[in-house]
């Protein structure tokens, strides 16, 4: 008998983390080789990166104004490829 739990566990984590309707519109728009979904889904990464470092900053400096506008625009980033917040 095959232990399925890890699968099933790893499957329950992608289906709360991410909405695969909008992940499937994504796709949706992709040529034969998937550049467009990879260079979003990048690019995603990238300025999340950068968000996060200033997000870091705005914590240090204690700008709850600044924290909140980041927090807001990396919401939204994530919800245009299907990242559930």
């Amino acid at each position: 008998m095959t232990d399925t739990s890890d699968s099933t566990e790893s499957d329950e984590l992608g289906t709360s983390i991410l909405d695969l309707d909008v992940f499937d519109q994504l796709i949706s728009m992709d040529d034969e080789e998937d550049e467009f979904s990879k260079q979003i889904v990048y690019n995603y990464f990238e300025q999340a990166e950068t968000t996060f470092s200033n997000m870091e900053k705005a914590i240090k400096a204690r700008d709850l104004a600044r924290l909140s506008e980041l927090g807001h625009f990396l919401k939204g980033s994530s919800a245009s490829i299907g990242i559930k917040c």
